[in-house]
């Protein structure tokens, strides 16, 4: 539901329609992805987050290591996204 909402937001909001759950190097799988601009967006659902709801080194393990080959990796969680005012 959480990845629905969020992915509504990016086409129905903002107009841009990233590639969904995209395996980079067949290593990493990156939620939202804008492979010619080597830019992913990392979605933590908050049920997979710490108790402080924020993401964990571990989820933010793909963005350190692909940030070296140029690309730049968001990490975003569900209570964040929650918590935004897009008027």
């Amino acid at each position: 539901m959480a990845y629905r909402d969020f992915k509504a937001f990016l086409t129905g909001h903002c107009n841009v329609f990233p590639t969904p759950f995209m395996t980079v190097h067949n290593l990493f799988t990156l939620h939202y992805v804008f492979y010619e601009q080597k830019i992913g967006i990392q979605f933590h659902l908050d049920k997979l987050a710490k108790p402080d709801k924020k993401a964990s080194e571990m989820q933010k393990l793909p963005g350190k290591l692909l940030k070296l080959e140029g690309w730049e990796v968001l990490d975003l969680t569900e209570s964040e996204f929650k918590n935004w005012t897009y008027d």
